[in-house]
Order: structure tokens, then sequence, then C-alpha cells
């Protein structure tokens, strides 16, 4: 079989082009699987479902996790589908097996008392505390993904309606954000040298360059810390909290996809149909910190 695997494997590298990563996944599990084979004296050519089965059950009672089971469900999938496509068997025995299915772990949240406790611990009045308070308190009142919050621009700002507008495949996006989110942009306006410029970054470092992906990340462990928060906070948690929130005080499952900036979902003609004024009166009535 071993003879099999490696003409199978040169294919996909030099035909399919896959990486090097996934060559070297496909060997580790179609070699175990030879392995297999080979210690219950079945031949690669002669194997049925129920051994591919068997081989699936062997690994689950070992402790493999279901990823891992899955993965070696699609190596061997694939090898005997290679094999009948190039004529070196009539019959697939992988047909219609499937692999176990992968639970997904729910996204980690913050509380409404974390989230509270998190936002409070900026707050003074220097420059940098200021631009740290209005992003932790933008992001969370809006649930945008933190590459948008570091992209933002002056322009992208209407503070008078109390809105962030995006420009998307032509389309404008609107996110509303609440009077806690626009009080700590007024602060940060007030200290920041930097904003004034049409075109300029929203949020920039001690030197008036783009704050990057890194800093923020930085800014959020060093107030994680600050909050004595033992959950490990990342950007992407505070987006999660954001819509777990919303969802808690009611919001619909069509606003709450509008406001998150979902394209696949902002396709269909229902969702065409929320307007901004719409949206922006949903969030008044659902958001903690409106």
């Amino acid at each position: 079989m071993e003879k099999a695997v490696d003409t199978y494997l040169n294919f996909q590298n030099k035909v399919k082009k896959l990486s090097g990563n996934t060559v070297s996944s496909y060997r580790r599990d179609l070699y175990a699987f030879a392995v297999y084979l080979q210690e219950k004296s079945i031949s690669y050519k002669k194997v049925k479902k129920t051994d591919i089965y068997e081989y699936i059950s062997q690994l689950q009672h070992k402790g493999k996790s279901q990823a891992t089971v899955a993965r070696v469900v699609a190596s061997i999938r694939n090898f005997y589908h290679y094999l009948c496509m190039s004529g070196n068997m009539k019959k697939d025995p992988s047909s219609g097996i499937s692999a176990p299915k992968i639970e997904k772990k729910l996204p980690g949240i913050l509380t409404l008392s974390e989230v509270d406790r998190l936002l409070s611990q900026p707050s003074g009045t220097s420059y940098k505390e200021r631009r740290d308070k209005a992003m932790l308190e933008l992001l969370y009142a809006t649930g945008i993904r933190v590459s948008e919050l570091i992209e933002l621009t002056v322009d992208n700002l209407d503070m008078d309606n109390y809105v962030i507008m995006f420009i998307e495949n032509g389309k404008q996006r609107i996110v509303p954000f609440g009077n806690q989110a626009h009080k700590a942009l007024e602060l940060y306006f007030e200290s920041s040298p930097y904003h004034s410029e049409p075109g300029i970054s929203l949020f920039t470092n001690l030197y008036g360059k783009k704050l990057t992906r890194q800093g923020f990340w930085k800014i959020i462990k060093h107030y994680k810390v600050m909050a004595a928060i033992k959950k490990d906070i990342t950007p992407q948690m505070l987006r999660h909290s954001f819509a777990a929130h919303l969802m808690d005080n009611g919001i619909d499952n069509s606003s709450l996809q509008e406001l998150m900036g979902y394209s696949a979902i902002a396709s269909v003609k229902k969702y065409e149909e929320l307007s901004g004024k719409r949206i922006v009166d949903i969030y008044k009535k659902v958001h903690p910190r409106a």
C-alpha cells in the first residue's frame, strides 16, 4: 500500500499543488491506516466499508479528537477516490462514509459586569488613556471587527447622528453607537492632535501613526489585568459579547446580522429592507450602553 500512497501523494503535490503541510497530513494518516491493514492482513484493494468503520472506531477508542478522526476519514476517502479515478480500483469502499461531526465551541463572551470593569479602566485624561477608552467603548458599542476599528478614519464618523458609515461593495452600511461611546470619542478628540484632517486614521499611536492590530491587542491585555478579569480576552470576544448581549435584550437575527456586517446575509432581500433609521431605532432599544 505504501507505494500506492506515495504515487497518490506525488499526484497531490505536483498536479493538485497542495501545500506541504496538507500532503504531510495525508501521508501520516494513510501510513497509519496501512499499518492497521497490515496488522489485520487486509489488502488495501480488498478493504470493505466495515474495515474503515472499525478503524475509525479504534481511533475514537484511543481518544483521538473528533477533528483528528474527521481528517483521517477525509484522507482515506481522497485516497480511494484517486485510486478509482486513476483506474486502479473499480469500487470505492469509502463511498458514503462520513466523518464524525465536529462540535463547534461556543465563542467566549464577557458578562455585563466584566464589560463595565474592562471599559472603566482607562479613566485618565492623557491622550493615550482617552484613546484607549474611545477604542474599547466603540468596539463594544458597535461590534465591528478589530480590522475595521483600526482602519477607521475621521470621515467614517457621523458624530451628529451617532453612527459609523462604511461603504462596502458600493453599498452603505450604517453602524450606530451609543452615548457612552460618543462621550469617549469627544474626550479623545479634545486631547488628540491628529484627528482633525480628513482621511487621517481615527486612532493613532503616540507618534501619529495608525495603530496596528498588535498594538490594540496589547491594549486589551493591559486593561484585562487592571480589571482583574481571568478570562483570556481578545478583540473578537468583545464582538461576540456585543452580539450576545443584544440577543439577550431581544434583537432579531436579521437586525443583528446587518449591524455586524455579514455580507452573505446582507445579500438576502429581507435584510436589504432594513433601513439605516430602523437599525438605529432597534439599536437604541437593545444595546446595554446605548
